[in-house]
């Protein structure tokens, strides 16, 4: 088969152009009712100023688990998948919003001091939106994880040579499964 331009240009105008990945939205879960391990409520969030602050999304992919069926010729045979993580990443205000967010959804999922002690996964599981929009800000693709928490926190860099620089905060997401629309 030999390349057509003419084909390619049929394909693109017929599926509404090639897709730019700055246009999606983010929707977090509330938190606010739910509870810390060792006790105590969560701060009470807007998660619609969060998801404005959400600078960059990974929608997750699926790894489908094999094993190696030998059977006088051996073959891989699927057994299962592994649903990954999901990233995100935040600016951070003055008040460190995103970062307090995800580390009270975290002390719901296990106590930072004591023996940290572990919550119950129905108490802290919460499911994250994520919609894909084309350029006409149709929503094309909605991606559903189910199950959420946070797993990660990841640092963030303090620096005096970056003086004019947003700081951002980038978090894991584990979960159970998602759900595409």
């Amino acid at each position: 088969m030999t390349f057509n331009t003419d084909a390619l240009r049929g394909l693109l105008d017929a599926e509404s152009g090639l897709y730019s990945p700055s246009r999606w939205t983010v929707f977090l879960p509330s938190i606010n009712d739910k509870t810390k391990v060792n006790g105590g409520g969560v701060g009470d969030y807007n998660t619609d100023d969060l998801n404005l602050v959400c600078t960059n999304a990974r929608v997750p992919g699926k790894n489908v688990r094999t094993i190696e069926r030998n059977m006088g010729v051996s073959q891989r045979v699927a057994v299962g998948f592994e649903p990954g993580e999901a990233t995100f990443s935040f600016y951070l205000s003055n008040q460190f919003t995103a970062r307090k967010y995800f580390q009270d959804w975290m002390d719901t999922v296990i106590s930072r001091e004591g023996s940290f002690d572990v919550g119950f996964f129905d108490d802290y599981k919460a499911d994250i939106k994520v919609e894909t929009r084309d350029k006409l800000d149709q929503v094309v693709y909605t991606t559903t994880l189910q199950d959420c928490f946070p797993v990660t926190l990841n640092e963030i860099e303090l620096n005096n040579q970056a003086q004019q620089a947003a700081s951002e905060l980038t978090v894991n997401i584990a979960f159970k499964n998602y759900v595409v629309t």
